[in-house]
């Protein structure tokens, strides 16, 4: 009996830690969203401004475009190679090297990246852009130390529609 109540609250802690470690992770990523938003704020210049009848995410990150209208993949990589890289500043300080622009369906996004959902539909297209430094992180947001000196390459996922940008990793 008492190894079960061991186990049963061995079980519980290990639960709670979980818990704990996903909350911590969210928080990690809401910081580095907003600094991602506030650092394109920053390097957006007057003709990147997104048009009024554009639909922004709260983070504000959205590629202008006249409204209605799908996304061309160059509209994505002028704007992309236009703007600081969320993760940060290249190493070298020279701009870095977009690998992929590709229009793909949500799922294919999912699937290309293990990419949480992006918040549309399987079937909704996207733009997955695939850049690579590498990378000084200093615009992620971390409650612990980063222990690495440089990143190697990130993506991001825009709304093909919108403009909006749905998720940006590692």
């Amino acid at each position: 009996m008492k190894k079960l109540l061991k186990f049963k609250l061995f079980v519980a802690v290990a639960r709670l830690g979980y818990c704990f470690t996903m909350a911590v992770m969210i928080l990690s990523f809401a910081h580095m969203m907003q600094a991602f938003h506030s650092l394109r704020e920053q390097t957006s210049t007057a003709s990147s401004s997104p048009s009024p009848t554009s639909t922004l995410l709260p983070m504000g990150v959205n590629i202008p475009h006249p409204a209605g209208t799908m996304l061309t993949s160059q509209q994505v990589l002028q704007y992309v190679e236009t703007h600081t890289f969320w993760v940060g500043p290249t190493v070298s300080g020279r701009p870095f090297t977009v690998r992929a622009v590709q229009l793909m369906t949500a799922q294919q996004a999912y699937q290309q990246e293990h990419a949480d959902s992006l918040g549309v539909p399987d079937s909704e297209l996207v733009y997955y852009v695939y850049v690579v430094g590498p990378f000084k992180p200093e615009y992620i947001s971390s409650p612990h130390p980063l222990k690495v000196k440089s990143v190697p390459g990130g993506y991001e996922i825009w709304d093909a529609y919108s403009g909006n940008l749905l998720e940006a990793g590692l």
